[in-house]
């Protein structure tokens, strides 16, 4: 026979530990108590446990509850996918989550880190849900350009615009031209079959281009220059290293520290740009490969050169562009199409701006080589890249093509009166 004195004592010790180690029989001996041969002791001992941590209890503790409710919340399955950047997640609720912040809370996932893109849920027999979502690691490329754009709205640029006295004009000309600077295909953070670092890559751009412009400068009154952004800049659209299309390639850098570098090149590239005409224009041209990013890059340097009036954006990620300069029109296109057909593409959308001028020429990349065609005295003219052959490329047999940059000189009268050509 054991006493109430007994009872309570044995509970009271076990709501003072909880946690203790001790198997029933144990604490049986323990206290003196035995109840005969079997089971019969332990099973005494462990009746008082349950009564000591409230477990018989139907007033439970709020501490019990939330332990129930966690344990409710089971998390039946959750996989996450690195190289694909996806979260598959399955849980059993007590409730239907339906709103998406419930979504985010009851699966525990980081809405700063990933989007749920779908969800579904099922009642169980016993009145629970099961509740599964799919969502995808935020990146550039699932990034909505809504959500860039507030990003930057607060920013405050460091720029300074010059001072009219500071542009360099060549006064040995006075016939006004204007300048195109197009370094199509750059592929900043390709990987190619040389090795070339992401420092090397850099450095070229950098010659190339400043190359371009001051010969331009030594031969001409340089009004204004059109500097062209996108168009495959770089090599890659998403986290997981692929193209918009996504088509994986080859990096030779992480895709944030590739965005950064290609945003500090075109910075640096306007700044002095800008010190050698009256007039600068910027014009984004969406590539295959870098669609998104592109549109990024454009947007950022807009708002870091905002307080810059002599400095004009055009950052509509629309495919094709125009720019008018006296009796030329110039149509801008990345190339990935049958470029046959852009002189009709273009003469129908901007039909009033191609009857205003006499000559008509259309600047395109894509194919990392030079070619001109003239269709009914509308001229088509394939730039060529400076990037070198990655892995796909020569075990295609696309080699050889030479690595080059061109720079296109307009006369306000007369249209194409010049073209200058760097090479590696």
């Amino acid at each position: 026979m054991v006493t109430k004195k007994l009872r309570d004592a044995v509970i009271e010790y076990y709501r003072q530990n909880p946690d203790t180690q001790l198997k029933a029989k144990e604490i049986a001996e323990k206290f003196g108590i035995y109840l005969g041969e079997g089971e019969k002791t332990a099973k005494f001992i462990r009746d008082l446990k349950r009564t000591a941590l409230g477990t018989r209890s139907r007033k439970w503790s709020k501490e019990v509850k939330g332990k129930l409710k966690d344990l409710l919340n089971e998390v039946k399955s959750f996989k996450e996918n690195f190289d694909k950047g996806t979260l598959e997640s399955t849980i059993t609720t007590s409730f239907e989550p339906k709103t998406i912040d419930d979504l985010y809370a009851e699966h525990k996932v980081n809405p700063e880190l990933y989007t749920i893109k779908n969800y579904w849920s099922k009642k169980q027999p016993n009145g629970n849900f099961t509740s599964s979502i799919f969502a995808v690691r935020k990146t550039l490329d699932t990034a909505q350009p809504s959500e860039f754009v507030e990003l930057l709205k607060e920013y405050v640029s460091t720029h300074e615009p010059i001072d009219k006295t500071e542009i360099c004009v060549n006064t040995n000309f006075t016939r006004p031209t204007c300048l195109i600077l197009h370094l199509t295909d750059f592929h900043l953070d390709k990987q190619d079959i040389y090795g070339t670092t992401l420092e090397e890559k850099k450095k070229q751009f950098y010659d190339v281009a400043t190359k371009l412009l001051y010969r331009a400068y030594q031969a001409n009154y340089v009004d204004e220059i059109v500097f062209v952004l996108g168009s495959d800049m770089l090599h890659t659209d998403t986290y997981q290293g692929t193209t918009t299309n996504l088509t994986p390639q080859d990096s030779n850098t992480t895709w944030h520290n590739a965005f950064t570098e290609a945003f500090d090149i075109y910075a640096s590239t306007i700044q002095i740009l800008r010190q050698f005409c009256n007039k600068l224009n910027v014009i984004l041209v969406p590539g295959n490969h870098d669609r998104t990013k592109s549109f990024y890059l454009a947007y950022g340097l807009e708002k870091y050169f905002e307080t810059d009036s002599s400095i004009v954006f055009d950052t509509n990620p629309m495919p094709r562009k125009i720019y008018t300069y006296g009796s030329t029109f110039i149509g801008l296109h990345h190339g990935d199409c049958k470029i046959e057909t852009l002189p009709l593409i273009f003469a129908k959308e901007f039909s009033k701006e191609w009857g205003q001028c006499t000559y008509h020429q259309i600047l395109t990349g894509d194919k990392h080589h030079v070619f001109e065609k003239e269709i009914q005295g509308v001229r088509i003219r394939q730039l060529p890249s400076l990037s070198k052959e990655d892995n796909w490329h020569n075990q295609s047999n696309y080699v050889n093509a030479v690595k080059a940059a061109m720079a296109i000189i307009y006369d306000k009268e007369y249209g194409c009166c010049m073209t200058i050509e760097e090479r590696l």
